[in-house]
C-alpha cells in the first residue's frame, strides 16, 4: 500500500510588507520537528478505532460540549484540562480518566522497528504518553518490547516505519483484528524502496497526506481568536505598521538592517526531486541569495539554530522555505519553524497552504508566478515598501 494520497499572494500596497510581517496571525502554531504532539493524536485516534464502539459512550461525557477557553466555559483545572492538539478545538478532559483500569483490558500499540535510530517513536512506552498529550482515550500502552506480550499476533496494533523496514525482521504471523499501521513522513518522491511491496500488508496509513487514516503533519495551525475584518483589520494593520516600521527599513538601535533584496536559505541537501535548487541558482542572477550550509558559501551551526533564525531575521525581510518535492499537502518545518521569526517565507512545494490551514498573507507561493523572473520582482517591489 502507498501512502495516503498553492497560496494566495494578497495584495501589493503600501501596506504589504507590514501585513506580512504581523504576529497578528490569529491561530497558535503547533510546530514539531520531533512531531511528539501530533504522533500523540494519531496513536490515540488508532487506539479509539481499536477499541470501537465501546468508546462513544465512555468519552460521551469529556467530548460533548465541553469547550473552554474561547467558549467562555468554566471549569475546574484540578479535574479537567484542554486539549488543543491536532484538530481539537478547547477539548475538555478529565485528568484522572481510566487510571483504574486494569492492564489486562487495555489495548496494546507495539512500535515494531527503528524509526531514525529509535523506537520512542517521538512518543515513549507505556501509558504515559496518552496523559501527558492530554488524548480522551487513555486505555491503551505503547511499547518497543516484542516480548511484553507473549505472541506478537496478540497486539491489538504494530505500528511500523516504512523507511526502517527490514524484510528479514517482519512480524512473522498476525491474527485477523491485528491492525498493521504503516507509518511514513518523507514524501512520495522519497519511497526509498519498491512500495508496490508493501501492497495488501497495511490496514492503516499514517503520513503528511490529508488523506491518511491517521493525519500526521509537520505541523497545524489553530484559531485562537476570530480574524478581524473590514475597518478593524486595516486599523490593526496602520497601527502595527506604525509601531515596527524598523522591519521593513532596518533601525541600527534595533539590531535589523534590512534595507536590502535579499533572502536567506538554510539547505543541506543540494540535489533534490523538487530541483528547487535550479530555481534558487535562477533567483540569484536578479537577487541576492544567502545560502547557509552545505551548499553555500555561508556557515551557521545547526547546534544554535535558533540564534541562525534570530540572527536571520535581523539582517533578511525573505527566507526561502522551499521543499525537496513538490508532493500534495507536504510542507515541514521548513515552512512551520519561520514562522516565529519575522521575515517573510518564500514557498516552493506542492501543498495548498491555504487549505491547510495558513493565514491570509503569511507566505509568498513562488511557483505561482509562473517564472523566476516575476518572483523576483514581486519580492522587489515588497523590499522597496
Amino acid at each position: 500500500m502507498s501512502p495516503g494520497e498553492q497560496g494566495k499572494r494578497g495584495l501589493v500596497g503600501a501596506e504589504l510588507i507590514r501585513r506580512r510581517l504581523s504576529p497578528f496571525k490569529m491561530k497558535r502554531i503547533v510546530t514539531h520537528s520531533r512531531l511528539a504532539t501530533v504522533l500523540g493524536s494519531s496513536l490515540i485516534a488508532a487506539s479509539i478505532l481499536i477499541l470501537g464502539s465501546q468508546v462513544t459512550d465512555e468519552l460521551a461525557e469529556y467530548m460533548d460540549g465541553e469547550e473552554a477557553g474561547g467558549g467562555g466555559v468554566v471549569y475546574d483545572s484540578e479535574v479537567y484540562e484542554v486539549n488543543n492538539y491536532g484538530s481539537n478545538d478547547n477539548l475538555l478532559v478529565r485528568r484522572d480518566r481510566d487510571r483504574d483500569v486494569p492492564e489486562s483490558e487495555l489495548k496494546t500499540i507495539l512500535m515494531w522497528n527503528d524509526a531514525y535510530g529509535v523506537r520512542t517513536y517521538d512518543i515513549g512506552h507505556g501509558r504515559e504518553p496518552f496523559y501527558k498529550y492530554k488524548c480522551p482515550e487513555t486505555r491503551c500502552i505503547a511499547t518497543a518490547n516484542r516480548s511484553f506480550l507473549p505472541r506478537v499476533e496478540d497486539y491489538d496494533a504494530i505500528l511500523i516505519h516504512q523507511r526502517g523496514i527490514d524484510w528479514k525482521d517482519m512480524p512473522k504471523k498476525r491474527s485477523p483484528r491485528q491492525r498493521w499501521v504503516q507509518w511514513v513522513m518523507e514524501s512520495a518522491q522519497y519511497l526509498y524502496m519498491d512500495i508496490s511491496l508493501l501492497n495488501g500488508m497495511f490496514n492503516w496509513t499514517m503520513t503528511y497526506k490529508t488523506t491518511s487514516d491517521f493525519y500526521l503533519p509537520y505541523g497545524r495551525f489553530h484559531q485562537i481568536k476570530p480574524h478581524p475584518t473590514g475597518k478593524e483589520l486595516e486599523e490593526y494593520i496602520r497601527e502595527f505598521g506604525e509601531r515596527n516600521r524598523h522591519l521593513a527599513n532596518g533601525r541600527p538601535s534595533t539590531g535589523y538592517n534590512r534595507t536590502d533584496l535579499r533572502a536567506a536559505w538554510f539547505v543541506s541537501h543540494c540535489a533534490t526531486q523538487s530541483r528547487r535548487e535550479k530555481f534558487a541558482k535562477a533567483m540569484r542572477r536578479h537577487m541576492s541569495v544567502d545560502i547557509y550550509g552545505k551548499c553555500g558559501a555561508h556557515h551557521c551551526s545547526r547546534k544554535n539554530e535558533k540564534d541562525c533564525y534570530r540572527n536571520m531575521e535581523r539582517h533578511y525581510k525573505f527566507y526561502l522555505s522551499f521543499e525537496n518535492s513538490i508532493c500534495d499537502d507536504y510542507v515541514t518545518e521548513k515552512f512551520f519553524n519561520i514562522l516565529s521569526y519575522n521575515v517573510i517565507p518564500v514557498t516552493f512545494g506542492g501543498a495548498n497552504l491555504t487549505a491547510l490551514g495558513a493565514p491570509p498573507r503569511t507566505h509568498i507561493d513562488a511557483i505561482s508566478f509562473g517564472s523566476v523572473k516575476k518572483a523576483v520582482q514581486y519580492l522587489r517591489t515588497l523590499a522597496r515598501d
